[in-house]
């Protein structure tokens, strides 16, 4: 009769490393230094176009205006009467998009 002894040390199936911990992912360090500078330059646009002042029409209300009447006026050709809407609110502090006639708005121009 054979008497087989099995050693606790020894593992019973191969284990590779890749099973053992899952799936490894390696980010190459030249990608990772292109995303690091792209961020910073991102960073440092957003800043400098914040401190830039903005160039501004008066405009007094009238009766029958409306703010999207208004920024449709004042919108290039081609571009969103949403963002003029909205850079006309943040210019001139409205909560809302109600105004009334004699208000005075600064309307950004360019």
């Amino acid at each position: 009769m054979t008497t087989f002894v099995l050693d606790p040390r020894t593992p019973t199936r191969t284990q590779y490393p890749s099973q053992s911990r899952g799936p490894r992912y390696v980010v190459p360090p030249r990608l990772v230094a292109v995303l690091l500078v792209l961020s910073v330059l991102v960073v440092l646009t957003t800043a400098v176009q914040a401190d830039q002042p903005v160039a501004v029409a008066v405009y007094t209300v009238e009766s029958g205006d409306t703010l999207w009447s208004i920024a449709a006026t004042a919108t290039d050709h081609g571009d969103d009467v949403r963002d003029m809407v909205a850079a006309m609110r943040e210019l001139n502090g409205l909560v809302g998009s109600t105004i009334h006639p004699g208000q005075v708005l600064h309307v950004p121009q360019g």
